[in-house]
């Protein structure tokens, strides 16, 4: 009778969480891009006109006026020389210095571009910045010389996998392989994509961008700054007839972090091929980049904040359990 009497009492438990949870707290709240650009340090993403390094490489080139009607071509033809063994270009101080210039003014072309031309230069962007980060032919080697720009270069990189990332998700892409996009300076195809997390990405209906929330009514936050887009795997909404089956849900809202991969750095006939790798945040704060130990960027507090938006009476039954 003690027993029956405590199994009687389980739905009136639940009846009253069901009612604390109709009074529902915010947790996390949508900011757009614009909340990652205005919280990072001054750099080409929050600044309207070229940076100094750009401006002094256009006019050291000659290349002002040129760049004003043809920015295309000139990134082009910067790139091109960039990588001959007699650059006609003049450097901005060395090699990787100049990767940064044109980097810079590939953001700079894609705040102002079409969504379908301002993905050409964001693939440019990402893929020049993971060229400065971790080509180890370029010398002096980042692992041996700490250059003061490095943190930046991470944040336009970041920053150009958020834009692709978005885009692949908008385009129905990012379970897809063997397509391509168009660079300004070439062709990017695209491999299947790659994961180290448990459960298959087909699973997650969508993926919720870090970089777009801001936590709300936390203590505290946790949080990484690193490389890679903190991104959050969102199930396909489920029914539950049993109080069981809510506490499952929690493993298919997922935190991992998002990736691309440059297979060929140097290819000859700018045709690139490039990788999707999401990494499960659970397994290692740390990946391998071109040889390279590189520290993860997270968010877990935003994945946190959705999950206890989305499932509050999953939090509350695992109490029962």
């Amino acid at each position: 009778m003690y027993k029956l009497k405590h199994f009687l009492l389980l739905p009136v438990l639940l009846i009253f969480v069901m009612f604390l949870c109709s009074c529902t707290t915010s947790y996390i709240k949508y900011k757009g891009e614009d909340y990652y650009i205005t919280t990072t340090s001054q750099n080409q993403l929050n600044q309207d006109e070229l940076t100094l390094d750009s401006k002094n490489f256009l006019t050291t080139n000659d290349l002002n006026e040129q760049y004003k009607s043809s920015p295309r071509e000139v990134i082009y033809t910067c790139f091109q020389e960039l990588n001959k063994n007699e650059s006609k270009i003049i450097l901005e101080h060395n090699f990787r210095h100049t990767l940064k210039v044109i980097i810079e003014l590939c953001i700079n072309e894609a705040k102002n571009a079409h969504k379908d031309e301002a993905i050409k230069y964001w693939m440019s962007a990402c893929y020049l910045s993971y060229r400065y980060l971790y080509d180890t032919a370029i010398q002096p080697p980042l692992s041996k010389l700490k250059f003061p720009w490095t943190g930046t270069v991470e944040r336009y990189y970041n920053f150009a996998l958020y834009k692709i990332f978005t885009y692949l998700q908008n385009q129905n892409l990012l379970n897809e392989s063997n397509f391509e996009i168009d660079m300004v300076i070439g062709t990017a195809k695209f491999n299947p994509p790659e994961s180290n997390i448990p459960w298959k990405l087909s699973s997650f209906k969508k993926f919720l961008l870090s970089y777009n929330y801001k936590p709300e009514n936390f203590n505290e936050t946790i949080f990484q700054l690193g490389v890679g887009l903190p991104i959050c795997g969102i199930p396909d909404d489920l029914l539950f007839d049993q109080i069981l089956e809510k506490v499952k849900v929690i493993k298919y809202l997922y935190p991992c972090n998002f990736v691309l991969l440059f297979n060929n750095l140097t290819a000859s006939n700018n045709k690139f091929t490039v990788t999707p790798y999401y990494i499960d945040f659970y397994k290692s704060a740390y990946t391998e980049l071109e040889k390279n130990k590189i520290q993860l960027s997270n968010n877990y507090t935003v994945t946190i904040g959705k999950f206890l938006e989305k499932y509050p009476m999953a939090v509350e039954a695992t109490y029962f359990f």
